[in-house]
């Protein structure tokens, strides 16, 4: 390699000098381009590692960087055993794709106050749940967390139907994700009121009681020190400079009283692409689940165009 190149310090190894052709091995999986300039001319060559049968996707490699809440059910990746829904795809699709603005990873979380009106708020979407017994192996049930002391908990507790909107922006895509919000707090009765109540909605691998405190536990680790302080705060919406200390409470594995695990388990699925002339859309609804399907066929003059993969039927219909 001329010396004015050496200089760059790129590895033999790792190096593919392109000089007078463009053509390139189809095995790499990426390739970094650099440039070199001297008066002695101008080269381009590109740096890559091989793919192996063992390496994640690219998907799952943007998560695991992106979201440190493997343990809870953050990292994305395909199960092994069990085709995923449609509608799943492209929600990890455009989580990796998105990863550079940490605000795709906000959603809004639709509730019902106790009058029937609405209420909107934003929340950090926190991954989807891993059965426990087989980390590789990812449920369609969404994570996120709040405080017990918050208004969304009141609201919750009391009719649990909630709506999630999510957009992001590099792919100028919509999910609107309609279900079911399961609490877990620090208190002994809720995990196996949060299990009862998803395997009731839901057959696709339902934890157990103990699988949720584990969860929990779980993913308050993989939070950082300024996201945990923010449940030993006052109690929210209380006047500003009232003097309320919060005392800080916490369980025997250090987990904050305050700590919420939720997880929305989804029965119907809007998916809106905005790109495009005409624009495109496809409704999706969890097999078994009558109200989602009364819904999702009450736009089309039957089952048209479906698709039914991992316990999900699919719709395309028009934007």
């Amino acid at each position: 390699m001329p010396s004015h190149l050496r200089a760059l310090k790129v590895p033999l190894a790792c190096t593919r000098l392109y000089t007078h052709t463009t053509t390139r091995p189809t095995s790499i999986r990426a390739q970094k381009w650099l440039c070199g300039f001297s008066n002695r001319g101008f080269y381009r060559f590109s740096t890559f590692r091989m793919a192996t049968s063992k390496e994640p996707g690219y998907a799952d490699i943007a998560a695991a960087a992106d979201d440190p809440n493997e343990d809870a059910g953050g990292a994305h990746g395909a199960n092994e055993e069990t085709p995923r829904p449609r509608w799943i795809a492209t929600l990890e699709r455009n989580v990796a794709k998105n990863r550079k603005l940490p605000y795709a990873k906000y959603i809004q979380l639709a509730t019902v106050a106790a009058d029937g009106t609405p209420r909107c708020r934003t929340v950090v979407y926190r991954g989807l749940r891993r059965e426990l017994k087989k980390p590789q192996r990812l449920t369609d049930d969404l994570v996120f967390c709040t405080d017990r002391r918050s208004e969304k908990m009141q609201q919750l507790s009391q009719n649990i139907a909630t709506e999630i909107c999510w957009y992001f922006p590099e792919s100028r895509e919509q999910l609107r994700i309609q279900g079911r919000c399961f609490l877990v707090g620090g208190d002994e009765t809720s995990p196996q009121v949060a299990a009862d109540g998803i395997r009731e909605v839901s057959d696709n691998l339902p934890p157990s009681a103990s699988d949720l405190v584990k969860l929990r536990r779980s993913l308050w680790k993989a939070m950082s020190e300024g996201a945990r302080e923010q449940f030993d705060w006052a109690h929210p919406k209380a006047p500003l400079g009232s003097g309320e200390v919060a005392e800080k409470e916490c369980d025997e594995d250090g987990v904050s009283e305050n700590f919420v695990y939720a997880l929305v388990v989804p029965s119907y699925v809007d998916h809106l692409t905005l790109k495009g002339n005409p624009q495109t859309r496809s409704v999706h609804y969890r097999d078994g689940c009558a109200d989602a399907k009364s819904r999702a066929l009450s736009v089309l003059p039957g089952d048209q165009l479906n698709e039914v993969v991992g316990g999900w039927t699919s719709l395309s219909v028009n934007p």
